[in-house]
């Protein structure tokens, strides 16, 4: 809004001035003057002026202050009624009240319209009794009532409307923010989740690929047949690898899997039903694993599936990377009607802790992942030695048979 200068206040500071409200000011004390004044420059006509533009000053303030201007207005018509009985400033007085309607509830914006119809009209038949005497009262009465009303009526209802327009547009506006911050939202915990799968992805493989490299290496000149394994397994990780990444980028590109490979590289996310596998080839990594399991498996969501996998597969991970030699590892099942247990224990040490190998967002990521599914994660290094992974996953509340393919059945 365009703003003027503005005046000085009681405390020294400016207060900003719309050129809007004192054009409306300067018009309304104008047509007010003309129209509901019968106002002449003869007899008295000075005095008049003089009040008019007196009287009509706060309503420049209208929307800043608008029910002391509001008070200001009606006393300045009070005030007409007993000093210049020819002048009704009327018009600056339903401006007031329609500003009132736009800022105050119903009630008090009503109250203050009845006060105006009542001021409104008797002054202005008392107005009229006086200047024409030998006219029927009720005449006059009935011709002032309503168009006096529906001046009055007209301004209120039409600041309601605004009001409920303006509640309308912040109600949208609302929305809209509402929308957009869910969806930036949306688009961070994406993003997090893709972090989280290409962490799980790279480290892991990368972690064993560079491990088999360097067991490879010490036994180059001696143990051929070790050289070809760790060769072998470098190479069939990497494909693996390769297949996860092409399947996630696949899905990256607006799940745009038109041009996806006819021998179905892009197939279902790992879950407990790959468990074996993944111990196999941790084993053939070089460390030894043990698998316990107590309990009876049940269904788990496709998104939990995932991530008690990934959770396995980050924490032998770990083990792999920074327990040391002669480490091994325990892995733990633990079945209960409505959750899975997870704790995956090492007995080595840190002191071989290679830094090249962290990522230094693994033990987050997992995090992440259990809280993303209404789980939670403990981890940290055991008294006696070694490091735990503790996860607690929700388990499906119910299961159904056309749901067989959104989830893997443990052990299956």
């Amino acid at each position: 809004m365009v703003q003027l200068k503005g005046v000085l206040d009681a405390g020294g500071r400016w207060i900003s001035l719309s050129r809007r409200d004192v054009a409306l000011a300067a018009v309304l004390c104008l047509a007010d003057s003309v129209v509901f004044s019968g106002l002449s420059v003869g007899r008295g006509g000075s005095v008049v002026i003089l009040y008019a533009l007196a009287g009509y000053v706060p309503l420049v303030w209208r929307q800043r202050a608008p029910v002391p201007v509001f008070f200001a207005l009606l006393f300045h018509y009070l005030g007409a009624a007993v000093w210049l009985p020819d002048y009704r400033p009327t018009l600056g007085l339903a401006a007031a009240l329609y500003t009132i309607a736009v800022n105050l509830d119903r009630r008090n914006s009503g109250m203050a319209l009845v006060v105006v119809l009542i001021t409104t009209t008797a002054g202005a038949i008392d107005q009229e009794l006086r200047t024409n005497p030998g006219v029927d009262p009720r005449l006059i009465v009935a011709i002032l009532v309503i168009p006096y009303t529906m001046l009055s009526g007209g301004a209120w209802a039409f600041g309601r409307w605004v009001r409920a327009s303006r509640s309308r547009i912040e109600i949208l506006e609302r929305r809209r923010q509402r929308a957009q911050q869910a969806a930036a939202e949306a688009i961070t915990a994406e993003r997090a989740r893709i972090a989280r799968e290409l962490h799980d992805i790279v480290s892991h493989s990368v972690s064993v690929m560079v491990l088999q490299a360097a067991g490879a290496r010490r036994v180059l000149a001696s143990d051929s047949t070790r050289v070809e394994q760790a060769l072998a397994h470098i190479e069939a990780v990497g494909k693996e690898s390769m297949v996860e990444l092409r399947r996630l980028l696949g899905v990256l590109r607006d799940g745009a899997l038109a041009d996806q490979p006819e021998d179905g590289e892009l197939g279902p996310q790992p879950g407990l039903a790959d468990l074996a596998k993944l111990l196999d080839e941790i084993r053939l990594s070089g460390l030894p694993v043990r698998l316990d399991v107590e309990g009876r498996a049940a269904r788990l969501d496709l998104s939990v599936d995932l991530s008690a996998y990934r959770i396995m597969q980050e924490a032998l991970t770990n083990s792999l990377k920074h327990g040391g030699p002669a480490t091994t590892a325990t892995v733990l099942l633990v079945w209960t009607p409505d959750l899975l247990i997870i704790e995956v224990t090492d007995d080595g040490t840190a002191s071989t802790r290679d830094p090249t190998l962290s990522t230094k967002y693994g033990l987050l990521g997992l995090r992440e992942r259990a809280q993303a599914v209404g789980g939670h994660l403990d981890a940290g290094p055991e008294a006696g030695g070694g490091f735990r992974v503790s996860a607690t996953l929700p388990v499906a509340e119910s299961w159904h048979p056309d749901t067989r393919q959104t989830a893997h059945q443990p052990g299956s």
